[in-house]
């Protein structure tokens, strides 16, 4: 049996459009494709993002919206964030309206900088910022 390797997450929200703006203009995602297919209640519009761009098979982030179905209620899942700037983004995140859910903490013994944020439709993001190695 081949090895299996993560590639995707798909969360399910209520509006594209706006999912779209929020993970590309303050995360640095960039749309790769976008399209509507199904019937009936699995009727869906997507949008595909892509850190590089590409679809790849790896590390994208798929936001769906059933047509004829409602939105889940959020929180059923952390996405997480490797960014430059943990408070930077959190700025940027709230501009765009999303919120703040935990204040950023230095974890200085894994190296880190981390914070938690929600999206304006109340997803739950880990953002991640890498400190400079001592020494």
């Amino acid at each position: 049996m081949a090895a299996s390797q993560f590639s995707f997450t798909k969360i399910v929200v209520s509006d594209v459009d706006a999912a779209q703006r929020f993970y590309c203009d303050v995360l640095g995602l960039a749309l790769v494709l976008r399209f509507q297919t199904g019937e009936g209640e699995f009727e869906l519009d997507e949008a595909i993002l892509s850190a590089n761009g590409a679809y790849d098979g790896g590390h994208n982030l798929i936001v769906i919206r059933y047509i004829n179905q409602p939105a889940p209620k959020p929180g059923e899942g952390i996405f997480g964030f490797t960014v430059e700037d943990v408070d930077a983004t959190i700025t940027a995140v709230l501009a765009a309206g999303g919120t703040l859910h935990r204040p950023a903490r230095l974890l200085e013994e894994h190296g880190i900088k981390v914070a938690f944020v929600k999206d304006p439709e109340g997803h739950l993001l880990e953002l991640v910022e890498m400190l400079p190695k001592a020494g």
